[in-house]
């Protein structure tokens, strides 16, 4: 008989004063455990061991589910409906949970919760069992005396730092999500002006400050930084009258954008802090656009060429240019690489490149695409899957306007490349259009005709499951990008933002009434761009997570 953990759950974070430490906990301060009118002799609960051995690993805020056991005794043999209240403490924090008890004896797994601590760091957390007469705990009947201590970790979440989250672009958020509470805050909207688009591009977002860039044609640019949790603004950064202008890029100290002007293009470095100049790199460009700069190791990577197929390198802290591959042909613009240690990946369409990272940035390795090489926009950014392992759209798309905040319409097969030994592992049989993500092995992208979430075995192509828009919404299609988490993939239909659960119900755990483009930093302050398929200029923060 299985003991069946009750999947609401209630988890508030409470404060004890009792509580402290910054390596370990003390005793648990001193919790309530007087029991009510008690049942004498009806029940026996203990843990099965005292210390659990291994130690339990969660981010900062999460409340992770981890197993532990326990010995259940019904003494009297009592058919009477009875619930075990679960408490874990851990620096200063306390979460609860609820399950039924079996009404047989035995040893059974039990689900326990980290409690959501708001800092890194390793902590012994105590947990102590009630077994209650009624659901909420309100009538305790038995109480353990023993606690169980269980080693924790918690460790930091990693800052939005640019397109789909960092220089690999896997759109990854390390958090377990629990999505009982999401509120939102605040939102913010972009000033009319006569400019015509009116639209942001896509955001970034770390240490709590969202950074923002207008999307332009011909107008007045600006780059601004918004409290992520009340939408204050903190700075504004006024560009002038330019062509167009990226999205925003961050390393630690600075915010990196592209603007496009009469005389060229140049990628400009501002302070995080003020919104003040530090550099500015030139670019040869021909009235292009671009997706955001991509940073990694000291460099930022930034597209260029009068007819596209340039890579240019600038040190994050000089300005100077690095790094500089001219030749790659294909797409002119929207596009941006991605890297990790082993080199920088380029896509033009046709050919996918990994170029080395030293100063000659020379072509290290090519594998050719199943479509031709592009001439116009590329709408995409390889995605590092795992080491060597690159994912790429094949071909090149349209959106009517080469634009950062407006969707392309054109559906591609998605690919995965064994870039080492210049092989294309798989390709998909079917056409898709989100920016895909990736965790543990397995691509969430999503697509139209037929509108499906698929997730992929980034090992053989293979769909493992998908998951298609219930035939009573008024849903009909997916757009914009696809976000996952560990317990939960998040992707725009045409009408709401959707969290679909990654155990084996997938079903749905969470929905927006807003359709729209998604980040999430490392304060887990969900960022909402509405528009499904083009940017209103406003932000949304949904918090709770």
């Amino acid at each position: 008989m299985a003991f069946k953990h009750s999947a609401m759950v209630a988890a508030v974070a409470i404060l004890m004063g009792g509580c402290g430490g910054d390596s370990s906990d003390p005793a648990p301060g001193n919790p309530d455990t007087t029991p009510g009118p008690a049942k004498p002799d009806a029940y026996s609960v203990f843990f099965t061991q005292e210390t659990l051995n291994d130690t339990v690993s969660a981010a900062v805020g999460d409340q992770r589910p981890f197993l532990s056991q326990i010995e259940f005794t019904n003494i009297n043999g009592t058919d009477t409906p009875a619930w075990l209240r679960a408490k874990v403490f851990a620096n200063a924090t306390m979460v609860e949970s609820f399950s039924p008890l079996p009404t047989e004896s035995g040893t059974y797994p039990l689900t326990l919760f980290t409690p959501p601590v708001d800092t890194t760091g390793q902590f012994d957390a105590f947990v102590m069992l009630d077994v209650c007469a009624d659901a909420l705990c309100e009538n305790v009947i038995a109480v353990d005396s023993n606690t169980q201590t269980i080693p924790l970790e918690f460790y930091g979440i990693p800052g939005w730092d640019g397109l789909q989250g960092s220089a690999a672009h896997t759109g990854y958020v390390p958090i377990w999500a629990t999505p009982t509470n999401i509120h939102s805050p605040w939102s913010w909207q972009r000033p009319p002006h006569s400019e015509p688009l009116g639209a942001i591009n896509p955001v970034a977002s770390q240490g709590g400050i969202l950074y923002l860039s207008y999307d332009i044609y011909h107008g007045d640019a600006s780059v601004l930084a918004l409290d992520t949790h009340t939408g204050a603004p903190r700075w504004e950064t006024e560009l002038g009258n330019i062509a167009s202008l990226s999205g925003p890029a961050l390393d630690n100290g600075q915010v990196y954008v592209t603007e496009v002007n009469n005389e060229g293009a140049d990628l400009i470095a501002l302070s995080r802090d003020a919104g003040e100049e530090q550099f500015r790199g030139l670019l040869d460009a021909q009235w292009p656009n671009w997706l955001p700069p991509t940073i990694y190791d000291g460099v930022v990577y930034q597209g260029g060429g009068t007819y596209g197929g340039e890579i240019v390198g600038f040190d994050t802290t000089t300005g100077n240019a690095v790094f500089d591959v001219t030749g790659l042909g294909g797409v002119w613009d929207m596009y941006t690489v991605a890297a990790d240690e082993n080199g920088v990946y380029h896509s033009n369409g046709g050919l996918l490149y990994r170029l080395s990272t030293d100063a000659t940035g020379s072509v290290e390795r090519t594998v050719s695409m199943s479509s031709p090489e592009g001439s116009f926009s590329g709408f995409d950014t390889p995605m590092v899957i795992a080491p060597n392992v690159i994912g790429a759209y094949a071909g090149e798309a349209s959106s009517g306007r080469a634009s950062g905040s407006q969707e392309h319409k054109t559906a591609r097969h998605y690919a995965a490349y064994d870039i080492e030994n210049e092989t294309v592992l798989w390709q998909t049989d079917r056409a898709y259009l989100t920016h895909p993500a990736t965790r543990d092995g397995v691509i969430y992208i999503a697509g139209n005709n037929p509108a499906t979430l698929d997730a992929i075995d980034a090992d053989n192509g293979e769909v493992l499951w998908s998951w298609t828009i219930p035939p009573e919404w008024n849903d009909t299609s997916f757009h914009r990008n696809t976000l996952v988490t560990d317990n939960m993939v998040l992707v725009s239909t045409d009408k709401q933002i959707v969290g679909i659960g990654l155990d084996s119900n997938h079903g749905v755990l969470f929905q927006h009434n807003e359709p729209g483009m998604l980040a999430m930093g490392d304060d887990r302050v969900l960022l909402l761009s509405p528009g499904a398929e083009e940017s209103t200029g406003s932000i949304r923060a949904l918090v709770g997570w």
